[in-house]
């Protein structure tokens, strides 16, 4: 697999005032020696690693951590409850309405909308 490493175009009213940081990666030193080629590639290896550790903090202070992101699928979606009720649970930033439409009746497979409501305080 060849190609070359681009890196993203910075806008035109951009000004780079200094180079970039150097990015810190976790033993990036023995990654290069097991794989010389790689050091071709050091700057974009350092560029990406930077922008997964930007993203992992995000997530670890927003979320609560890599765990409780990872098991969001629990409570959120449909779920059908020990008592058979069915809860539904969305993520929808900005919306000003939100309904789920379906087929919930088998016996006249009447149409249903039901309309969500916020928690948000």
């Amino acid at each position: 697999m060849g190609g070359s490493v681009s890196t993203p175009a910075k806008p035109e009213d951009e000004k780079v005032v200094a180079e970039d940081p150097v990015i810190v990666v976790p033993e990036i030193d023995k990654l290069l020696d097991r794989d010389p080629y790689l050091k071709l590639h050091e700057t974009e290896i350092r560029r990406r690693y930077g922008v997964f550790d930007k993203l992992r903090k995000e997530i670890c202070e927003s979320e609560g951590g890599i765990d409780k992101f990872t098991t969001a699928y629990k409570s959120f979606g449909i779920h059908i409850n020990e008592d058979n009720s069915v809860t539904c649970k969305e993520w929808a930033p900005g919306a000003r309405q939100l309904y789920l439409y379906g087929d919930f009746s088998m016996l006249n497979f009447a149409v249903f909308c039901f309309s969500f409501y916020s928690n948000e305080n």
